[in-house]
């Protein structure tokens, strides 16, 4: 029994131990099951919170930087609105004189605000005038310059023109030296001879005023004295004029526009020179039926402004004769018409087909003429021409024809002495 008593106790033990197990397993599913359920939540919790927290860290940081954004436009915005309120209240503060402040009841305040206005405008004024008297001030200055520049300007003109003169003058002077020794021929005293029927008896011309110095020199060493004087071979001739004052050496070269503005010395010069056209031949008269020779109508008298004096008639009258020396010859010219013409009229032929277009020539020259001369011209006959321009325009000129009416070689002369 005692026996039966210990079995049935261990197997009430065994089962009690059974039963203990399966409740402990029961338990523990059950704590399992429990925590599983647990741990989905806390799962989804934590995913849930997860999601929440990064939307909050997100909506956070987004909402941040544009509050910080907001927040720094309206503090610049603010800022920059408050410096410009300083700025203003600091310059308006500066122009409010300091008494203004110091009162306190209304009208005070109004009279400080109308001495605001005034002293705003006052310094608008102020900047308005300082700007225009700037403006003067450049304008005179620039003005100041020009005119000295225009006045060195017409100083340099002046002095080269003066200078010239003189240069020109001391020319001349050196070269009558060289031509009042050299022989001088009368104008001729035309006899009636019974050869001649109906000549007139006695015809008297004037003697021309040309120093002479005691004993004649040959012709050719007047001109040569002259090349050597001067050191220019382009001397050809002297031109003398009764009563005026054209008394020059005539020079020549290949063409006639190198001498229109160079002197003697080749230097460039505006009065230029007396030259013959460079068709003529110098050294034989005989064959230039019109000899040409060209000078500057100059304002202060010199080179062939006379000739323009030539329109009125008694001064045409009364200075009627040109002396020319050539290297070979001394010829006398007596002058018988003056005109101004355009220079499409060619009164400057040297080369003539023949005796009817020479003749041709003298009749429209005749034609042309202010004053009417009773000097006849045939076809054997040889002219000597001066052209110098108007001062009108540069295509229109004054000139003077002179018939040849005496003339003395070298040879003639020597033959004398």
């Amino acid at each position: 029994m005692k026996n039966q008593t210990v079995e049935m106790s261990a197997d009430s033990n065994i089962l009690i131990v059974a039963h203990d197990l399966e409740a402990l397993n029961a338990m523990f599913e059950k704590q399992r099951q429990g925590k599983l359920r647990k741990g989905a939540r806390s799962d989804a919790f934590d995913d849930t919170r997860n999601d929440v927290s990064n939307d909050t860290r997100y909506d956070t940081r987004y909402d941040t930087r544009n509050d910080t954004r907001n927040d720094t436009r309206y503090d610049t915005h603010y800022d920059t609105r408050n410096d410009l309120s300083y700025d203003i209240r600091d310059d308006a503060q500066s122009l409010i004189p300091q008494h203004v402040f110091e009162r306190s009841d209304k009208s005070d305040k109004i009279e400080g605000l109308d001495e605001i206005g005034a002293e705003f405008r006052n310094r608008k004024q102020r900047k308005v005038r300082a700007r225009i008297d700037r403006r003067k001030l450049k304008a005179i200055s620039r003005a100041s310059i020009i005119i000295v520049f225009l006045i060195g300007i017409f100083t340099n003109i002046v002095y080269r023109y003066i200078a010239d003169i003189g240069e020109q003058a001391d020319i001349s002077d050196r070269a009558r030296d060289q031509v009042s020794s050299a022989p001088a021929i009368s104008p001729p005293v035309i006899n009636n001879t019974p050869e001649l029927p109906g000549q007139i008896d006695e015809m008297q011309i004037p003697d021309i005023e040309v120093p002479l110095a005691p004993g004649p020199r040959p012709i050719m060493e007047t001109i040569t004295n002259l090349r050597e004087e001067f050191g220019n071979d382009d001397i050809v001739g002297y031109v003398q004029v009764a009563g005026t004052a054209i008394d020059y050496m005539v020079l020549q070269s290949d063409d006639n526009r190198y001498y229109l503005n160079r002197d003697v010395y080749h230097r460039t010069t505006d009065a230029g020179s007396i030259f013959m056209d460079y068709e003529n031949d110098p050294f034989d008269l005989d064959s230039n039926r019109n000899t040409i020779i060209y000078g500057h109508n100059m304002r202060d008298g010199t080179q062939f402004h006379n000739i323009r004096h030539y329109r009125d008639r008694q001064y045409f009258d009364e200075n009627k004769y040109i002396r020319l020396i050539t290297p070979h010859d001394e010829t006398l010219w007596e002058i018988f018409a003056f005109y101004s013409t355009h220079i499409s009229f060619n009164y400057i032929e040297v080369a003539f087909q023949n005796d009817a277009h020479f003749m041709a020539l003298i009749n429209e020259i005749n034609r042309r003429s202010v004053h009417s001369a009773d000097i006849e011209i045939g076809p054997d006959d040889q002219i000597l021409t001066l052209s110098t321009c108007t001062g009108a325009d540069r295509d229109t000129r004054n000139v003077i024809h002179a018939k040849l009416i005496n003339r003395i070689s070298a040879e003639e002369i020597e033959a004398q002495n």
